[in-house]
């Protein structure tokens, strides 16, 4: 439940949003399956780490289900439609700058992160930017891990779903 993993010291986060993906038209609402919890996750809930965005909902280890595809966002062969499953990439950047476009996503200057400076997977739902999602194979259980090591950078070519 929402209300054990969101950090409240602003106004109180509503758990039951749902936000629309129609909004941003280059974003996916992704319907939340899995979300794994790490150290990070722990000391961010204790208090050890300071974030500059609150109130928010953590999580940054996300698995799940395309619901919505915004109108910009590449469908069908090569691209997302509601019911594929994914993982999705945290770290969510500008994709033009020379690092994104070396593929070292984590040095955009304005780069944000689930679960950090925007809202994480301890939700429903999450808006993502369609290019931060990577094909996960209907074929694997909901319980199989994906290891985080393995995330491709959202510049990096797509693997296609087995």
């Amino acid at each position: 439940q929402c209300a054990h993993w969101c950090l409240k010291s602003l106004p109180a986060v509503d758990p039951q949003r749902r936000p629309g993906a129609y909004d941003r038209p280059q974003e996916v609402l992704v319907r939340v399956r899995n979300v794994g919890v790490c150290g990070t996750d722990l000391k961010i809930r204790a208090g050890r780490m300071g974030l500059d965005v609150l109130p928010l909902i953590m999580g940054h280890e996300i698995s799940g289900e395309v619901a919505e595809v915004g109108g910009s966002v590449a469908t069908g062969a090569g691209g997302f439609t509601p019911g594929d499953r994914v993982a999705v990439n945290f770290y969510v950047t500008c994709g033009v700058c020379r690092f994104c476009r070396q593929g070292r996503d984590t040095l955009c200057p304005q780069v944000r992160q689930h679960g950090f400076s925007r809202d994480g997977g301890f939700a429903e739902y999450l808006k993502t930017p369609g290019v931060n999602l990577c094909p996960w194979s209907r074929r694997a259980s909901w319980a199989t891990p994906w290891p985080p090591h393995s995330m491709p950078s959202p510049n990096e070519p797509r693997l296609a779903p087995a």
